[in-house]
């Protein structure tokens, strides 16, 4: 497998997360509006431990959207 290089400064000391708050970091489309949202999803990110650049979000369910 190949490793994942930093889109910043192109080291390979990369780690995978979720973005996160203290309630939930989500995507929502835009065209859903109000209080409740019907469709979201979680986000996951790399990050280089090096340079501190987060890339490469990626929704968690996008069949969710």
């Amino acid at each position: 497998m190949e490793k994942i290089k930093c889109n910043k400064c192109g080291k390979e000391n990369i780690v995978k997360g979720n973005l996160q708050h203290s309630g939930s970091v989500l995507f929502v489309p835009q065209d859903q509006k109000g209080l409740y949202v019907k469709k979201a999803s979680g986000i996951i990110a790399h990050a280089c431990k090096d340079c501190g650049c987060v890339f490469d979000l990626t929704l968690e369910n996008p069949e969710k959207i």
